[in-house]
């Protein structure tokens, strides 16, 4: 089983551990995801199985929209429901009109520091466990994008978002942020993500489906020629070439293509018929 699942990651479990169950269900050895998600969110979470591991970081996946819901009043360590209070405010003047003007300033492009209590590495150690462990490190901003901010629901002190944003953009983070702008703290009480990419929650199975029935994974699985279709293709003439390409001998002719790469694309897949058998890092 080579090529892609949409998994519906369900609340309480680590992203890792769901790999953990459908490698197990389905008895194949090699499984991957994309996009971590916290325990406590739910949503798309895209498995690579088999080969398809190899070719995850050349997924696209540079959108991301989730819903979320905050609850004003308070900040936590973890920056949602699952961390320690350490903060309490008054949100009680505080309007929707109001509200939603803070909102609009976190639109475009935005600085934004990771939760201390993420996966982010420090020197290969995840920075949770250096939390856990009360060692302070120097968190580093990093550059995200926020497309839409809409507001859904506004029951305060809970209020729901949908937000499409950049790869690499930290939920826990926009709504601590927000409450801290708005001077009543927030965190997160609820988190779902519902499209990474082109991988929709639409499209998902839930991890009940799988464990009852593995053969739906085979029926739903994305191959990984669908998984980069957002690729240049260079196809092959012939089998003769396609032989050469899987022996790893270098083609003059596609050689030349690449040099001639006018849009200047970075990478380039090699195939033939439906099948993609290279791919390459262009130098054009």
């Amino acid at each position: 089983m080579d090529g892609f699942l949409i998994l519906d990651k369900p609340k309480g479990i680590t992203s890792q551990k769901a790999v953990y169950k459908i490698r197990k269900c389905l008895g194949v050895k090699k499984v991957g995801h994309t996009g971590t998600l916290d325990p406590l969110a739910t949503g798309v979470l895209v498995l690579a199985l088999g080969e398809a591991t190899k070719v995850v970081s050349y997924l696209e996946e540079s959108k991301k929209i989730y819903s979320v819901e905050g609850c004003l009043g308070k900040s936590t360590t973890t920056y949602d429901a699952e961390g320690e209070v350490v903060a309490e405010g008054d949100f009680s003047q505080l309007t929707q009109d109001q509200f939603l003007d803070q909102l609009k300033k976190f639109l475009g492009a935005q600085s934004q520091l990771p939760p201390i209590f993420s996966a982010i590495k420090q020197n290969g150690t995840p920075l949770y466990q250096l939390a856990r462990k009360n060692i302070e490190v120097e968190l580093k901003p990093r550059q995200v994008f926020f497309e839409q901010l809409e507001l859904q629901k506004w029951d305060p002190p809970y209020f729901s978002l949908q937000v499409v944003c950049s790869r690499g953009t930290y939920i826990r983070s926009l709504i601590h942020d927000l409450g801290k702008s708005m001077g009543c703290f927030a965190y997160v009480h609820e988190l779902r993500r519902v499209q990474t990419g082109p991988f929709s929650i639409g499209e998902a199975l839930t991890l009940e489906d799988l464990l009852s029935n593995p053969a739906v994974a085979k029926r739903d699985l994305w191959s990984i020629e669908q998984g980069l279709i957002h690729l240049p293709q260079i196809p092959l003439l012939d089998e003769e070439e396609a032989k050469k390409v899987k022996s790893g001998v270098r083609l003059g002719r596609v050689s030349k293509l690449l040099e001639l790469n006018e849009k200047n694309e970075n990478h380039v897949l090699i195939s033939f018929g439906n099948q993609i058998l290279a791919l390459v890092e262009s130098k054009g």
